[in-house]
């Protein structure tokens, strides 16, 4: 899980897995598996690499709502970086009536997917 808070400010913008951004380039917001972190930048996703990337790995966020993860850590390091957080609700409240992983006692493994 990666948040960039650095974009929640006025006048940036998101993307979603997938994506096309507007730049000459055709760069496409992909998901990579842990493994790839150090060996990919954003130039080796474009219009023009996706598909085959696609095929050959399939979905890699097709699993990305299976589980609902808690935000208590990430709103203690905002409490630390003196970011606001506009919602007062405790972030332990969990209404959905799903699982909620702690993020903490959560192990981050590749799927190898």
């Amino acid at each position: 899980m990666f948040v960039d808070y650095n974009q929640n400010t006025r006048d940036h913008t998101m993307a979603s897995a997938y994506s096309v951004r507007g730049n000459p380039r055709g760069t496409v917001s992909a998901p990579i598996r842990w493994s790839e972190i150090d060996d990919v930048g954003p130039d080796d996703f474009t219009i023009a690499t996706m598909p085959a990337r696609f095929a050959d790995l399939g979905d890699l966020h097709a699993e990305i709502d299976d589980v609902a993860y808690r935000l208590d850590t990430l709103l203690e390091w905002a409490d630390r970086e003196d970011i606001e957080v506009e919602d007062e609700e405790p972030a332990s409240r969990d209404t959905s009536g799903e699982d909620v992983v702690d993020l903490d006692a959560a192990e981050v493994t590749d799927t190898g997917r």
